[in-house]
């Protein structure tokens, strides 16, 4: 979607921000500004809609939660406007990476409503099957090998 930021980085508008407010801005509130004109309009429909669908997702998961509020709009944020991808946070410009923003690996970033507690045994089954599949390699190579050697000494 077209921002409003022109030729001022997100990371300067986001450091203006933080000067304003005095802390540093949410995903949500920064999205907002920098999807706005001077005169207060969205730059699109689009653009509107979209920050209020995230919105109303973020009143709907902080109800009866006691979860971190950044942290809620951060999956409210990431619900509607899609995951993160290509190494970069969405919504803050080219400079923050996931591991600088989040502070964690990939693997544990939060994503859009997907389930991570049955990941942990995933990991397990795929590394099982991995090694099955690696023993089964190296049985064929010993296998085509052994042909090899065979078939060398009847010629």
């Amino acid at each position: 979607m077209a921002h409003t930021s022109g030729r001022k980085s997100y990371a300067r508008k986001r450091k203006e921000m933080e000067l304003a407010l005095g802390k540093e801005p949410d995903r949500l509130t920064f999205w907002e500004v920098t999807h706005k004109k001077k005169n207060g309009n969205f730059v699109n429909k689009d653009a509107e809609n979209s920050l209020d669908l995230a919105r109303a997702k973020f009143v709907t998961l902080s109800q009866g939660s006691e979860s971190d509020t950044n942290k809620l709009m951060d999956k409210a944020f990431l619900d509607i406007m899609g995951p993160e991808h290509n190494g970069r946070v969405k919504g803050l410009g080219l400079g923050p990476t996931l591991r600088s923003y989040y502070g964690v690996k990939h693997t544990n970033l939060p994503t859009t409503s997907e389930s991570r507690e049955g990941q942990p045994g995933e990991v397990e089954k795929l590394k099982e099957e991995m090694q099955e599949m690696r023993d089964e390699l190296h049985r064929l190579k010993t296998l085509f090998s052994d042909t090899i050697l065979l078939n060398s000494r009847v010629c």
